[in-house]
């Protein structure tokens, strides 16, 4: 070229010789420089610089397009050896929101650097528009109202080889973007401007609809809810919307005008068209049929019997039963009768104070707890009210019948002969007191009936305790002897023993032996029958005693009964004064004679027997006899230290009499 030679040539200034370059004015001054060769007379004796052109900082790159080639990995590839064949490197952004930028890769060594640097730039973005035009870019926009919408329906819709196409979005302007290929672009083109479309279109239709909202009541709802009329009604008519608001008790209907009229006439004669039947119902019943859990178990039953209905109530002591015809509704209120049973207990005065007790309570707070909100149970007055789900009621009854049943209270009769009932009344009232201590759990009473044809013992309690104190009662009365004795009687002796101080005197013969003694008319003039009856020990202890000791107390009671005949026959009850009168031929005596001892000293003995009275009306009284057979409260008898009762007559004979207890009694104490 005609300017490299010039450059070539030698020139001087002012006699100053100069180096002449060639200027391109695509670079600039504060571009870095390159070596070059500057030739002079041939030779490579100067090298100077030349300055590499700065990035190239493309701007004008539409973001969709930007977009894309970041995405596509094949074009972006494509580009790059673009970039490449014109000693350039693209260096792209982390962000659309950047710049795409592209630097020089000119090499110190390339000799013709001067050449490819010239017009670099330019080459640059010639190469970068060329490569972008080849790129189509869509655009679309849409209402506000329609954005949210459009863009769910772009996420659901399938796309075909989603890498060669990227989709940009402007929400602030409502603008959808698409850029890559042009095929592939026009292709989903298509499908965004269809959605776009079907968008707009409903919200247009829906700019024009209406709301109504409709006050519903419980059972209305579940009965449209349990015949399906939302699915119904909304396939009737296109565009409706129809749904039930349970918080707010709404029915509400969304569509054009005279659809969504139409839709609540045919709801209110849907609601019509259900038959009713009140029902009587007590409050503990309403309540377990209203309870949430109750209802969906009775619903799911009407459900497996392909039986739809519901209920209601209005305040009154009835709840009102809806299904769809006659036959159904009454199918609903046996179910409903089914699964909520009730059970009304009589109480008697005893299980009344018995549901008052702690325990009952208890009982029923464990039940309640056991089946929250399926069971009521209410104590009221005589009675005890049970309702419950039948799932669960018998297993309540049983416990509830159980525990009444353990204090019913029952009634029981042991007959006795007159006399053994007059010895209890007189001698074992102790022991009746005690039988009712011992089961007062069972609620035992006893009564001694001695009026009437029918005399004996009245027992009422529960059934276990009745049982019982028969029992107990029973062995206490085979433990008292009646035995008739004659008695060949002397002058006076009938007048005396009916006289007022015979009458004394036989009563203190009676509480000394603890007998009860009865006259009898034997019908003729020579002979007195006197029947004795007396007792062994006594039968109301906690331990039984067995049949060996029942056997020993009866043949204490006929001792006893033979002591009392010899005691009347021999005047034990009279005075040694009247008993030798009747000896000798008995002469009356006046009603002011005394039948205690005539001697003035404080000390008598009468039938073997010493009685000292001490001051306060304190009797000392020594018998010679069998120490066994005494009716006493406590016998004191000497023994070894080791306390063995074989190994003394007296000890041996309290032992052989009193039974085998009374050994290890002792040996407990040593």
């Amino acid at each position: 070229m005609d300017a490299e030679r010039v450059c070539m040539r030698p020139h001087t200034i002012d006699k100053k010789e100069i180096q002449v370059c060639l200027y391109y004015e695509c670079l600039d001054d504060d571009l870095h420089a390159v070596e070059f060769l500057n030739l002079t007379n041939g030779t490579e004796d100067t090298v100077g610089k030349l300055k590499l052109p700065g990035p190239v900082v493309v701007k004008d790159l539409k973001p969709p397009i930007l977009k894309f080639l970041m995405k596509n990995e094949k074009h972006k590839q494509m580009f790059e050896r673009n970039m490449s064949d014109i000693n350039g490197i693209a260096r792209w952004p982390s962000c659309v929101d950047m710049y795409l930028i592209i630097e020089c890769t000119v090499k110190d060594e390339d000799k013709n650097s001067g050449v490819v640097l010239k017009d670099w730039s330019i080459k640059v973005a010639d190469k970068v528009h060329s490569f972008a035009a080849g790129i189509e870019v869509a655009e679309f926009n849409t209402i506000q109202e329609a954005w949210d919408r459009v863009i769910m329906g772009l996420q659901a819709r399938a796309v075909d080889n989603p890498e060669d196409v990227s989709v940009s979005l402007e929400k602030e302007k409502y603008n959808i973007m698409v850029a890559g290929p042009k095929a592939a672009v026009e292709k989903l083109k298509k499908t965004v401007l269809n959605i776009i479309a079907k968008v707009e279109t409903q919200v247009e239709l829906e700019k024009q609809k209406v709301t109504e909202k409709k006050p519903m009541k419980t059972y209305e709802m579940t009965l449209l809810i349990e015949t399906q009329f939302k699915q119904d009604i909304e396939e009737k008519y296109h565009g409706l919307s129809f749904d039930l608001n349970l918080k707010d008790m709404r029915a509400i209907f969304v569509g054009q005008a005279d659809v969504v009229q139409k839709a609540v006439v045919q709801m209110h004669e849907k609601l019509k068209s259900f038959v009713s039947i009140s029902m009587p119902m007590s409050k503990a019943a309403k309540d377990l049929l209203f309870a949430k859990e109750n209802t969906d178990y009775i619903m799911q039953k009407m459900k497996s019997q392909k039986v739809i209905g519901v209920w209601d109530v209005d305040g009154t002591e009835e709840v009102h039963m809806f299904a769809r015809d006659k036959r159904e509704v009454q199918e609903v209120i046996q179910l409903v009768r089914d699964c909520l049973v009730e059970k009304d207990i009589k109480l008697d005065d005893v299980m009344v104070k018995n549901v008052q007790e702690e325990q009952w309570s208890q009982l029923v707070q464990r039940i309640l707890k056991k089946h929250k909100q399926k069971v009521v149970i209410e104590t009221k007055m005589m009675r005890v009210f049970i309702v419950a789900m039948d799932d669960v009621f018998q297993g309540v009854f049983d416990e509830i019948k159980i525990y009444l049943e353990k204090y019913n209270i029952q009634g029981l009769f042991l007959a006795l002969e007159p006399v053994k009932v007059k010895f209890i009344q007189t001698y074992k009232m102790e022991d009746i007191k005690t039988l009712e201590k011992r089961f007062e759990n069972s609620h035992v009473k006893l009564s001694i009936i001695d009026y009437g044809e029918q005399k004996g013992i009245k027992i009422n309690g529960t059934e276990d305790g009745c049982n019982a104190v028969k029992t107990e009662l029973t062995k206490l009365a085979k433990i008292i002897i009646t035995k008739e004795h004659v008695i060949v009687e002397k002058a006076g002796l009938r007048k005396l023993l009916q006289s007022s101080r015979g009458k004394s005197q036989l009563s203190s013969v009676e509480l000394k032996y603890r007998c009860f003694l009865v006259m009898m008319d034997s019908g003729t003039s020579n002979s007195l029958h006197l029947e004795g009856v007396s007792g062994g020990n006594s039968s109301g202890s906690e331990e039984d005693t067995g049949q060996s000791d029942e056997k020993m107390d009866k043949c204490a009671a006929s001792v006893n009964v033979e002591r009392i005949k010899d005691s009347v026959v021999q005047g034990e009850f009279v005075t040694q004064r009247t008993f030798s009168a009747v000896l000798d031929g008995y002469t009356p005596l006046s009603s002011s004679d005394d039948m205690s001892a005539s001697s003035s000293s404080d000390v008598s003995i009468v039938h073997g027997i010493c009685r000292y009275t001490l001051p306060q009306s304190v009797v000392l009284e020594i018998v010679q006899g069998d120490i066994t057979m005494e009716t006493t409260d406590v016998i004191v008898n000497s023994v070894l230290s080791n306390l063995n009762l074989i190994q003394g007559q007296v000890s041996k004979a309290i032992l052989t009499a009193g039974g085998s207890s009374i050994q290890q009694e002792c040996q407990n104490k040593t």
